[in-house]
């Protein structure tokens, strides 16, 4: 299993701290550093992934960005492919 920590909760919403090389190698060898239901269908819907090997310090930086993902996917809107 990938979790490693849970890293705080957000109303409904678990981040937690996850072992990126496993999910890389097991799971899905395209996981960055972070990632939401909306985006990777195999994290539960409530729930944040923040890779272990990501640097500490971009932490908060992903919740932020986890939380706009999150919001605007909910509500249908995609992101854009590059």
């Amino acid at each position: 299993m990938p979790y490693l920590q849970k890293l705080e909760e957000r109303g409904k919403l678990r981040i937690w701290l996850v072992d990126g090389s496993y999910i890389r190698g097991h799971i899905d060898e395209e996981f960055t550093n972070f990632g939401q239901h909306y985006r990777y269908q195999y994290i539960p819907e409530h729930e944040f992934w923040i890779a272990r090997d990501a640097e500490h310090d971009e932490h908060q930086f992903f919740v932020e960005h986890l939380l706009v993902e999150h919001r605007l996917m909910a509500k249908g809107i995609q992101r854009p492919r590059l």
